[in-house]
C-alpha cells in the first residue's frame, strides 16, 4: 500500500482544472479521491477523520455528544428538582435549607431553577442559559458539600459530585445545545 501523495497545482492548472479554488489536493494513488479541500487544510481538519488537528475534536460526532451531555444534565436536575415535593416534600425541603445555614424561602427558587433548567436542557431550549442559572444552584450546593470531605459517600455527602456537575454545567455552556435541539427564533 502507498501513501498518498499530495499535488501541488500552479495557478494556471488551478483555474482549468475541476477542484476550481483547491491550491492543494490529496489523492490517493489507489483510488485518486480528493480527500482534503484548502478549507479543511486551513481548519486542520483531516476530511478522512474529520478530527480537528488543533483541538482532536471529531467534526462528526462532537454535536452528538454534547447532545448526549444535555441530555444527561437535564435528566438529573429534572429528578432533583421532582424529589423536593414528592419526596422530601416543600416542608421538608426548607427545612433542610435552613438547616445548612440557607433562608428556606430559597428552596422554592432552587426547585423552579432546577426544574425549568432540565426541562429547558431535554428540549435543547436556551441550554447556554439554563447551563448557567444551574451552575449558580449547584455553586451553593457545592458550599454545602465542601466542609464534609471529598467523596460523595462521606456523612452528609462530600463534594465530588456537586463538583463534577458544576464542570458539566460549565462544559455544555462552553459547547452549546449539539444535536436535535430546539431551532433557534428568528429575527
Amino acid at each position: 500500500m502507498t501513501a498518498p501523495r499530495t499535488l501541488d497545482l500552479s495557478a494556471t492548472d488551478r483555474a482549468s482544472s475541476p477542484a476550481g479554488s483547491r491550491a492543494a489536493l490529496t489523492a490517493d494513488t489507489h483510488t485518486g479521491i480528493d480527500a482534503r479541500s484548502d478549507a479543511d487544510a486551513r481548519s486542520g481538519i483531516d476530511a478522512r477523520t474529520a478530527i480537528d488537528a488543533r483541538t482532536g475534536i471529531d467534526a462528526r460526532t462532537a454535536a452528538y455528544g454534547a447532545l448526549a451531555l444535555r441530555v444527561g444534565l437535564g435528566a438529573v436536575f429534572v429528578a432533583h428538582a421532582l424529589a423536593k415535593p414528592f419526596a422530601y416534600t416543600f416542608p421538608g425541603t426548607v427545612a433542610f435549607f435552613e438547616s445548612v445555614g440557607f433562608p428556606g424561602w430559597t428552596a422554592y427558587p432552587v426547585f423552579a431553577i432546577e426544574l425549568l433548567g432540565g426541562l429547558a436542557l431535554l428540549a435543547g431550549a436556551f441550554t447556554r442559559t439554563a447551563s448557567l442559572a444551574l451552575l449558580g444552584v449547584m455553586l451553593g450546593a457545592l458550599s454545602v458539600h465542601v466542609p464534609n470531605g471529598w467523596m460523595f459517600t462521606a456523612p452528609n455527602g462530600g463534594w465530588e459530585y456537586p463538583a463534577f456537575l458544576c464542570v458539566a454545567l460549565i462544559a455544555q455552556a462552553l459547547l452549546g445545545p449539539g444535536a436535535f435541539r430546539r431551532p433557534a427564533p428568528r429575527n
